[in-house]
């Protein structure tokens, strides 16, 4: 990934890390999140100052981690024990864009994460207000064309998977951020 030289802006940094990258945005003062799969990409990071969103399934930015399976939360486990103390650690990413049915075990696996490691947060990226139902999981009308802009009952169907999101899973440490967005 090549990283605009523009000083001032934020750029969102796949892996893999490369130290091109961390060195063009160290020297252009550019804002970088840093999204790393692999305990050296850490190191990497702190290298140069940075902290970073490190992923606890480092093959996408789903978990796959099934509460009920003990080798997966083995696997998880052992991620977790192994960079809980890294100095370049700043936030977990945990989910991106769940429906409300995933909720419950995103809750569990969060809750499992939070116990071997309180020091650090879980980041989970809500879905967009302009998301339909079926993606909401929240069932009713799916994609209905009627629905697809940011009108009427779209709103309350949103601020319904948001308010499943903070009964079911519990979000600490400073909030969560809302993506609100007209299509």
């Amino acid at each position: 990934m090549r990283i605009p030289a523009k000083a001032g802006g934020v750029y969102f940094v796949e892996p893999p890390l490369s130290l091109m990258c961390l060195q063009l945005a160290w020297e252009s003062r550019i804002m970088v999140a840093l999204r790393m799969t692999r305990p050296e990409e850490l190191d990497l990071a702190a290298r140069y100052g940075f902290r970073a969103i490190y992923a606890l399934n480092p093959d996408t930015t789903h978990a796959k981690y099934d509460p009920d399976d003990e080798a997966a939360m083995a696997r998880l486990a052992a991620r977790v024990d192994e960079v809980k103390d890294h100095p370049a650690l700043y936030v977990y990413q945990h989910w991106d864009e769940p429906g409300a049915d995933k909720f419950p075990a995103a809750s569990r696996v969060a809750d499992f994460v939070r116990a071997r490691d309180p020091n650090h947060a879980l980041w989970i990226n809500l879905l967009p207000t302009y998301a339909n139902n079926r993606q909401l999981g929240i069932g009713g009308e799916g994609d209905d064309p009627k629905r697809m802009g940011f009108l009427g009952d779209r709103l309350s169907s949103y601020w319904e998977y948001v308010r499943l999101f903070c009964e079911t899973y519990r979000p600490r440490g400073g909030g969560f951020l809302l993506r609100l967005a007209a299509q």
